[in-house]
């Protein structure tokens, strides 16, 4: 028996249509090249100091090489670069005044010149520079200076015969690459005024060569009623050191 045609919905109708239109405009757009837009490759490069210590040490040399102070199995306390300037001390005297346990003497035992007692021992024969003995009799600035690191606790592992209070090293401002300038002032009461540089030119790729001077003037508050003339000290100071082979291989792993 003959069966009618199957009339189409007009919901069905709009799908196949509409799959039909879907189709075409696939195949139309295959026939079009796929092109994937490339962009130029830009190179940057660019130098970067690297940024100071603050009022916190990230390193020290109190252990004779530059180190973590968290490699140190003792206790370690450093008066930074940029402390010493934000107070504008001018002596070893003045920046140890941020170090507690460490009282300063005067002239006791017949030492002129820094005398200071760290943990209750004398430090007069555990006072180093950039880890050799320092010894002498004398008032140290701290204008060439970059930081100062005080171990506690007895320090004949690292640097041999010393008292069991600790040891204080002081360590220098050397050449870096790059060139940079500073001039600080500070002035007080009774005439006193104090000016400091600190230079550095690079002069190669490897060489640097740093400068720093200070000049100082300090009148003192007590008058002689005799002479009617008060009491002055007067400094002047210069360091001066060139660096070779900043930029070189070995350098570059004795910093790291």
């Amino acid at each position: 028996m003959p069966q009618s045609p199957k009339t189409l919905l007009p919901l069905g109708a709009a799908l196949m249509a509409g799959g039909l239109s879907i189709s075409a405009f696939a195949a139309e757009g295959d026939d079009y090249p796929k092109k994937t837009p490339v962009l130029p490759t830009i190179k940057v490069e660019a130098g970067a100091e690297a940024e100071k210590d603050g009022y916190r040490a990230t390193t020290t040399r109190v252990g004779k090489t530059l180190q973590d102070p968290h490699d140190i199995p003792q206790a370690v306390t450093t008066v930074t670069n940029q402390l010493m300037e934000d107070q504008q001390v001018s002596s070893l005297k003045d920046a140890l005044r941020n170090v507690a346990g460490l009282t300063f003497n005067a002239a006791e035992g017949g030492r002129s010149g820094d005398n200071m007692m760290l943990r209750g021992f004398y430090t007069f024969g555990d006072i180093y520079l950039d880890g050799i003995r320092d010894t002498a009799q004398y008032n140290r600035e701290t204008f060439y200076l970059e930081q100062i690191d005080v171990l506690r606790g007895a320090g004949a592992m690292m640097f041999g015969r010393g008292q069991a209070g600790g040891v204080i090293n002081q360590v220098s401002k050397v050449p870096h690459l790059g060139d940079r300038g500073k001039i600080t002032g500070s002035v007080g009461m009774y005439g006193y005024y104090e000016m400091t540089g600190d230079f550095n030119k690079q002069i190669t790729d490897t060489i640097a060569f740093r400068f720093n001077g200070m000049k100082r003037f300090d009148g003192g508050w007590r008058k002689n009623p005799a002479a009617n003339d008060r009491p002055t000290l007067e400094r002047d100071g210069v360091a001066a050191s060139l660096g070779i082979g900043l930029n070189s291989e070995p350098y570059l792993h004795h910093s790291r």
